[in-house]
């Protein structure tokens, strides 16, 4: 699993270009990330892996939405 938090904006998109690479590889039939609706670079990122919104959940510290892909 691939955990990016507090990482510059170029360090992610090249951390997503590996990610999406190497899921090719892997026996898994969905890509998910988690986002909080605040951080604009994080869902330009996931609109650009072709994630898409699969639910929002409410937490003490605000909203997570739940952005997914479908591998197979």
């Amino acid at each position: 699993m691939l955990y990016v938090r507090g990482v510059q904006f170029a360090e992610i998109r090249q951390a997503a270009g590996v990610t999406q690479a190497e899921v090719a590889f892997l026996p898994a039939a969905r890509l998910w990330a988690t986002v909080r609706p605040s951080s604009a670079a994080s869902l330009r990122i996931c609109e650009r892996l072709g994630l898409v919104l699969d639910h929002v959940e409410t937490y003490k510290r605000g909203e997570l939405l739940y952005l997914v892909r479908d591998l197979a």
